[in-house]
């Protein structure tokens, strides 16, 4: 009714399309075919008869563009913020040092996630047991997936913390105090739409390992974080651990720039170019 209404004027604030959602997550194949191109269709509509459609990443807007045939001057970006609420955040933020990262004992990982397989916690996982034995002074934290998520050889890999899930509904403040305790947020999904938890990660002044695939380019400050394809070996994986293990100048660096900008990534910054949209909030 919405859809179809004349009358109500409809912005779309979408992270990926469903043609991208379908292939890349792979759920084309779990609800057929006529379902699938029914949804398309009327999404089209949708985009087409919109006032404006606004996406998480450039890599969304090219495909509202080439696979809807959206005119480009309707499509614009905007990166949402860190979901962090806001005041808590600000208070928090305000009584925090600047990070450091120690030059001596192990870097500290941390990766939070509730969808391991597709988030590549396994990925990482096997990558940090090869970085180990090739010398890594390393410690990795997993922040909401369980042991009983990965395959048996992973779940008792030394120097893997299992910390579980962490509410940041009821306990924001002990969330932000374990990530920041941190020095690098990690994440290597196979497929992703952006990863609110790269813009946390910086939110909270860590370094950022986070996977080259979808719209996550776009959700890490480029000059404190490094990206890995999502088909990146083990070994890949595990020589950038190696190397960042040893160059805490670097990672040190890069916690200070995810610092320094933490209003870029803020949804304070996001709301603010909403308002900068042509016609919004006209009618």
């Amino acid at each position: 009714s919405v859809l179809k209404n004349p009358a109500v004027e409809r912005w779309y604030y979408i992270d990926q399309t469903m043609r991208q959602f379908f292939e890349g997550y792979g759920l084309r194949e779990t609800i057929g075919d006529w379902i699938a191109d029914d949804v398309l269709q009327r999404e089209t509509f949708g985009y087409r008869h919109a006032a404006g459609i606004v996406t998480h990443s450039h890599w969304a807007a090219r495909s509202v563009v080439e696979d809807y045939g959206i005119a480009p001057g309707r499509v614009h970006v905007i990166v949402p913020g860190a979901n962090l609420a806001d005041a808590e955040y600000r208070q928090w933020a305000a009584n925090r040092a600047p990070p450091q990262t120690s030059a001596q004992g192990p870097l500290k990982l941390v990766f939070v996630g509730t969808n391991p397989q597709r988030k590549g916690l396994d990925r990482l996982i096997r990558a940090f047991a090869l970085a180990q034995r090739a010398g890594a002074d390393c410690h990795l934290m997993v922040i909401g997936s369980s042991p009983d998520t990965v395959d048996t050889p992973l779940r008792a890999v030394p120097g893997v913390e299992w910390c579980g899930f962490i509410d940041k509904r009821r306990a924001l403040r002990s969330f932000m105090d374990t990530v920041a305790s941190c020095d690098v947020g990690c994440l290597l999904s196979r497929a992703e739409a952006g990863g609110i938890g790269l813009r946390e990660y910086h939110a909270l002044g860590l370094a950022v390992l986070g996977p080259d695939v979808g719209g996550s380019p776009d959700h890490v400050l480029r000059e404190a974080s490094e990206l890995v394809a999502p088909d990146a070996s083990d070994e890949t994986i595990a020589e950038r651990l190696l190397a960042l293990s040893r160059d805490r100048a670097r990672i040190q660096h890069w916690r200070s720039v995810s610092w320094q900008q933490r209003e870029a990534v803020s949804w304070r910054r996001s709301v603010a170019q909403f308002a900068e949209l042509p016609g919004w909030g006209t009618r």
